[in-house]
Formats: C-alpha cells, sequence, structure tokens
C-alpha cells in the first residue's frame, strides 16, 4: 500500500486497502482514501475503484471527501470480485507534510516562497490537525489581523504604525493558509476564491488608508498628497483586474494579469524584466519591505515607494487589458467552433 511509484497508471485503476478503517484514516482532514484518489487522478485515471479488502464500507464522510478529490474522475467502489481485476494503482505514502507540501501555487512570488510559503505551511499543517477545520476560518483569521492592523495604524500613533506594518506583513503571510487548506481537502471552489480575493482586496485598501492617515498624523500633509495619489492609483487598477477577472469567468482569480506576463515573454531578457517587475508589484513583496522599513524607522518614504509601485502597477494592468480580452474571445470563438462541430457530427 505504501510502496512508491512514478509509473503512470491507466485510465482505470483500483486502489486496494486492508480494511475500511485504514481507507478513512484521517491525514490532514481528509480520508487517506481521498489523498490516494487524486494521487491517481492526478497520474492519469478516469474511473477509479476503491477496494476495500474487509468488505467494509466508508462512512459518508470519508466517501464525500473521495469524491471532492476525484473531481471529473468516475469513483466506483468494489462490491464484488470481478472488479478486482482491474490493475491495482500502487499508493504513495501519504502523510500530513506531504499534503501540505503539494499545496503551493506555481505563481508565488520571491517573498512568498522564500518567507510566506514555508511559515503558512507550518501554520496550515497545524490547523489541519483540528477536526471540521474549512478554508473560510483561516480567511475570518485574515480578516481579523486585517481590522486589527487598521486599528493600530488609525489610532495607535508611532507605536501602532510598527505594529500596523508588523500586522499587514502577517496577513501577508497568512493570506496562503486558507488556500492551502483548500487545495489539501480538495475543497478550492470560485466562491472561496472570491471570499479570498475580497479580503485581500479589502486589507490592502485598508492598509493604504489607514497608513495614508497615520504617516500624515506623524510627519504632515506631504504624506497624504503621496498616498491620495496612490489609492487612487490603486483602486483604478482594481477595479479594472476586477472587471477582466468577470470577462475571463474567473472573478476571484486576480493571478491571471502574472500568468500573462510570464506566458507572453517566457525567455531571454524580456522573461528576466517581467520576472523582476511581477515581483515588486506584488503583495507578498511590498508588504514585506514596507514591514521591515518602518520597523527600522523610515515609515516616512513608504507611501512615496508605494505611489511608485501602484503607478507601475496601474502601467502593466493597462498594457495588458487589449492583449488579454483578445485571447479570451479567441478562446471562446475556438470553443464556439468546436461546440458546433459536435452538433454537426
Amino acid at each position: 500500500m505504501n510502496s512508491r511509484t512514478d509509473a503512470p497508471v491507466g485510465n482505470d485503476v483500483r486502489l486496494v486497502f486492508p480494511s475500511a478503517a485504514a481507507a478513512q484514516q484521517r491525514v490532514g482532514g481528509v480520508a487517506v482514501a481521498a489523498h490516494a484518489t487524486a494521487q491517481a487522478r492526478g497520474r492519469g485515471a478516469r474511473q477509479i475503484w476503491i477496494d476495500l479488502q474487509d468488505g467494509g464500507r466508508l462512512s459518508s464522510e470519508a466517501i464525500d471527501d473521495v469524491r471532492r478529490a476525484g473531481a471529473d474522475a468516475s469513483i466506483h467502489f468494489v462490491l464484488d470480485h470481478e472488479a478486482r481485476r482491474l490493475k491495482a494503482a500502487e499508493i504513495r505514502p501519504i502523510t500530513l507534510a506531504g499534503v501540505v507540501e503539494a499545496t503551493g501555487k506555481s505563481s508565488d512570488g520571491l517573498a512568498s516562497r522564500l518567507v510566506n510559503r514555508p511559515v503558512s505551511r507550518r501554520v496550515s499543517a497545524l490547523l489541519l490537525r483540528i477536526p471540521g477545520m474549512r478554508p473560510w476560518h483561516a480567511t475570518a483569521v485574515v480578516g481579523l489581523v486585517g481590522a486589527a492592523m487598521i486599528l493600530g495604524l488609525l489610532f495607535g500613533g508611532y507605536a501602532g504604525l510598527v505594529a500596523g506594518g508588523l500586522l499587514f506583513q502577517a496577513a501577508s503571510l497568512l493570506d496562503g493558509v486558507d488556500g492551502e487548506i483548500a487545495r489539501a481537502t480538495y475543497r478550492s471552489s470560485a466562491g472561496g476564491a472570491l471570499l479570498d480575493t475580497s479580503v485581500d482586496m479589502t486589507i490592502n485598501v485598508g492598509f493604504f488608508v489607514a497608513v495614508t492617515i497615520s504617516l500624515t498624523q506623524l510627519y504632515g500633509y506631504g504624506q497624504a498628497f503621496a498616498g491620495g495619489i496612490a489609492i487612487l492609483v490603486v483602486l483604478a487598477g482594481l477595479s479594472v483586474m476586477a472587471w477582466l477577472a468577470r470577462r475571463l469567468g474567473k472573478p476571484g482569480d486576480f493571478n491571471f494579469l502574472k500568468r500573462f506576463y510570464r506566458q507572453r515573454f517566457p525567455t531571454g531578457l524580456a522573461a528576466k524584466i517581467t520576472d523582476v517587475l511581477v515581483v515588486v508589484t506584488s503583495r507578498d513583496f511590498f508588504a514585506l519591505l514596507f514591514a521591515l522599513i518602518i520597523v527600522a524607522g523610515g515609515g516616512r518614504v513608504i507611501l512615496f515607494m508605494l505611489c511608485g509601485f501602484a503607478i507601475l502597477w496601474l502601467f502593466l494592468v493597462l498594457c495588458a487589458v487589449r492583449p488579454i480580452l483578445r485571447e479570451s474571445a479567441g478562446t471562446i470563438t475556438e470553443a464556439l467552433a468546436v461546440d458546433d462541430t459536435t452538433r454537426l457530427a
């Protein structure tokens, strides 16, 4: 059961467990049988049979886990010996550490890969030991951290500025936890992505507004001017991004801008420049940078830096609008052509 293999599996596979208890053992809040199903699906299986050698049956909770993990694959449960003639797929070792390690995203920025993700995975591993843990619980915690950040910035003076900068980084760090829990428990959904994005955007705008008020109180009205420009630019960019996301049919996914530029410039000097631009305009990068600058006593410069980041980001957003719309229109046209061909056939 726990032998390792990297060989591809066929379209029909059988996952063998010595007993229902073994298949229902929970790792990261999900039945082992569900993780094994996700492995088989990821290696090409489309018809997956769950074989409990003791003749037992899975609980309804474990069955729900298996069906979520199987996604578009057809899940069956072996009720007769004829089905046991199917090729049995060997199950890779399933551990909580392995489950959490597999929850990363290819769109992670530099700060996320080096700082945020290693910490958020440890937090996720701890939370996944709690029965009934759901992604929205982690999203709610991030929202509470964001609320504490805004209160600290608005009413805490210089100490509140420092606390707010640290809490902004904490919110950025914890932002990955809900997604990791969703992917580990096969609960990713468009609604969850939209909730996560909405909370993130609220925290971002809340930080920009609150830190502008805080720095204006501490250092004068020049801060208000820089912060006001940054806020207007950020709101304009978010509005365009939200509109594009809806046009693409993914209202909770704001990572399409990173994917667009990386696909547009995959190699050479342009790719390196793109990587740098993606890094410096990512929330995980500037949240960490601003926290360090504030703690070091350089808070009076961050609104001017934020203004520069925001203008650069808006420029990148606007440059991507027409190509993204053309590509999405081409994809829709191709899909309609394939659909028409299928109907004629």
